[in-house]
């Protein structure tokens, strides 16, 4: 369990830094909307003010801890990368798994992120609007 903990930690302070990035980024490439080619859903990926998790980092680990479950009996180590949208009211949609560890981890990642409750949606000149993120994951079992 201690080194599954020592991999939400991972997740949680390597997922902070693409929404950082976005603050230094040129204002000119901000609030681009883009389109999906499959869904045709509009969306943006640097906006003003990206989504936050309400609570920040510390409850992201706190409610991946309460819900995931993995195989103690099977040692794991590997980056996932999972992309979606945090759509303008908050809830999270359109999920795809970038990098793969194993079927069994991209599906429990994916039914986590189903889980979790409402975001505070991402803002383009204070609109609140749909941003696509990717959120790494680094996964440790021993």
């Amino acid at each position: 369990m201690k080194a599954l903990q020592k991999s939400i930690l991972l997740f949680a302070l390597i997922f902070a830094l693409p929404c950082q990035a976005s603050s230094i980024i040129n204002d000119s490439a901000k609030c681009k909307p883009l389109i999906d080619s499959v869904t045709k859903m509009e969306y943006y990926r640097l906006v003003d003010s990206m989504p936050q998790y309400p609570g920040g980092d510390k409850e992201i680990l706190k409610f991946i801890n309460d819900n995931i479950k993995m195989h103690q009996d099977i040692d794991a180590y590997g980056r996932m990368y999972i992309e979606c949208i945090i759509d303008s009211t908050g809830n999270m949609t359109n999920f795809k798994i970038l990098r793969s560890l194993a079927s069994y981890y991209d599906d429990e990642l994916i039914r986590i992120m189903k889980l979790m409750p409402k975001w505070k949606p991402g803002k383009c000149t204070g609109k609140a609007v749909n941003v696509k993120i990717v959120i790494p994951y680094l996964l440790i079992i021993e």
